[in-house]
């Protein structure tokens, strides 16, 4: 009898199982290589501490209280000479409120946006105008910042004259000075959208 030839063994199933085992093996180096990685990453440096004391305390930035509209006028400068800034001379005044719209508008000019603090502005004229930034710094004017608009007031005397008259200075119309009593200067900064 002629001898029967073996079938072919079907080799798909071993092919399958170890096509599947390199499978899960790259997966498992893979995840182990992202693990080493990621703890590397993450991993911080150890400094030594030494503790002979509590910590410093770490300062905190201050910030400027916002300005109380409801406040304006509530305080009257003296009549007498007691003041300084109550001697002022109304032309002298008068020309300072319009150095400080001349400096805001040059502000906005130079970095193409009004001053978003009132400090931000004091920076910007101290050098040119130490006098307006002592008064601006001792309250005397008040800087309302990110003002936009073109007519809006930018800066206000924060207390009334013995009239109950605040001088105000608008951003247009080159520092356009008025003069205008508490309520008149709230309502305006409210609509303004200063408050």
């Amino acid at each position: 009898m002629p001898k029967k030839k073996a079938a072919p063994a079907d080799n798909t199933l071993w092919i399958g199982l170890a096509v599947g085992g390199a499978v899960v093996l790259i997966i498992i180096i893979a995840g182990a290589v992202g693990v080493y990685v990621y703890s590397q990453q993450n991993e911080q440096p150890k400094v030594a501490v030494k503790l002979d004391g509590p910590p410093p305390a770490i300062p905190q930035p201050q910030q400027q209280p916002k300005p109380k509209f409801k406040d304006v006028g509530d305080k009257p400068r003296p009549s007498g000479n007691t003041n300084l800034r109550a001697r002022i001379d109304r032309i002298e005044r008068i020309n300072e409120l319009r150095n400080i719209g001349s400096f805001y508008q040059q502000y906005v000019l130079n970095f193409n946006r009004p001053p978003a603090t009132a400090n931000d502005f004091t920076e910007y004229i101290k050098r040119d105008a130490p006098g307006i930034k002592q008064a601006i710094d001792e309250k005397y004017y008040f800087i309302v910042p990110n003002v936009r608009a073109g007519d809006a007031i930018v800066a206000y005397e924060f207390d009334p004259d013995t009239m109950g008259r605040h001088g105000t200075v608008r951003m247009g119309g080159q520092g356009a000075q008025e003069d205008m009593s508490s309520q008149e200067l709230v309502a305006q900064l409210k609509a303004q959208g200063s408050q």
